[in-house]
């Protein structure tokens, strides 16, 4: 009875650090479509109406993604604060970035596009430093 308790316990925990993890790397994914999708714009390759509809949708799975690890029911994933913190300046970084192709404004969108580097780092960083050795 109590192995079958704690295995409930067990895999309740690495699912929803799984699940943690899945958020994660679609926040990851999707801040790199972004990245592209800003170089393309800059680069003059792509319609700024293609790059804002592309914006909108990662700022949507960015936000989808930010909801599900707040919601996550397990408060021992490592560093949960710091992996939402970098997600939320990912959305704000993209945020910024379609405000900047509104307004037709590519000095803007590219420090827009450094922000979302500099988000993708950070975010990294976590995801690294979560499962590093710890003494």
């Amino acid at each position: 009875m109590c192995f079958v308790l704690i295995s409930i316990l067990l895999s309740a925990c690495s699912s929803s650090e799984d699940r943690i993890d899945s958020q994660l790397r679609t926040a990851a994914s999707a801040a790199e479509t972004a990245s592209m999708a800003l170089d393309a714009w800059l680069a003059g390759a792509a319609p700024q109406n293609y790059t804002s509809r592309t914006l909108q949708s990662i700022g949507q799975k960015l936000s989808d993604a930010e909801t599900q690890i707040q919601s996550a029911d397990s408060p021992e994933v490592p560093d949960r604060a710091g992996r939402i913190t970098a997600i939320s300046r990912l959305a704000a970084a993209v945020a910024n970035a379609e405000a900047g192709l509104q307004e037709n404004n590519p000095a803007k969108v590219e420090r827009a596009q450094r922000d979302v580097r500099n988000a993708i780092a950070a975010l990294a960083a976590t995801h690294t430093k979560s499962f590093s050795p710890h003494p």
